[in-house]
């Protein structure tokens, strides 16, 4: 800094002129080139650039199905995301329930599914909720759902990868905001977490796989 080297300047002609009474002159000349070489490396020095950012998180990102009948965007883990939506019903115990199922496909021309996100365990006769999360291992739990979440592979009818629900998740959920059977449309948010099933096939796929800020329309058979 300037302000340094002038400071150190200012003290070395009393310097120079007490190493040229003192007897080893030599050896005082020697220390007073130092001192102005530190002068000068302090006026000149530059901070240190900041160091890089690390490198972002592979996400596998596919195409997004056909949107005709729905159209899903959340953000996966680091990167957007966007998958066509369908849905179906099911019956359970005598009881009808809905399936959103969110699918994305390959981009190279073949729109082979690469990937399945699905919702299972909308009642239909009170589908405008806010669900927990739930994993229906052994029966359905009311206000929650059970959502699942698989990669894919050739023409989407084989199972890549498998991932549980993350249960360590708390703050997971699903919204069902419209579910309008005269106009044919439900619409909803959603923030689910999964962990994937070891051993994984696909070494690149992420051990966790986080989607957030989710949102969704599909068209009601």
């Amino acid at each position: 800094m300037k302000t340094g080297f002038r400071s150190c300047v200012s003290w070395c002609p009393d310097l120079q002129k007490t190493a040229f009474n003192m007897p080893n002159k030599n050896l005082l000349l020697a220390l007073l080139v130092l001192v102005l070489a530190a002068c000068r490396k302090e006026e000149t020095s530059v901070p240190a650039p900041p160091p890089l950012p690390p490198p972002t998180e592979y996400v596998p990102i596919f195409a997004p199905c056909d949107t005709s009948n729905g159209v899903a965007t959340a953000n996966k883990l680091t990167a957007a995301w966007k998958a066509g939506v369908s849905c179906r019903s099911v019956l359970n115990s005598g009881k009808k329930y809905w399936v959103i199922d969110m699918f994305t496909c390959s981009s190279d021309g073949t729109n082979s599914f690469r990937e399945r996100f699905s919702f299972f365990g909308t009642p239909d006769n009170n589908p405008i909720q806010h669900y927990s999360i739930a994993d229906f291992t052994t029966s359905i739990v009311d206000g929650a759902v059970d959502p699942s979440y698989v990669t894919l592979l050739y023409d989407g009818d084989v199972v890549e990868d498998f991932y549980r629900i993350d249960t360590a998740a708390t703050t997971d959920f699903v919204q069902i905001d419209r579910w309008d059977t005269v106009n044919k449309r439900a619409e909803g948010r959603f923030s689910v977490s999964f962990s994937i099933k070891e051993p994984r096939a696909n070494a690149q796929n992420p051990k966790k796989v986080q989607f957030t800020s989710g949102k969704f329309w599909v068209k009601l058979p």
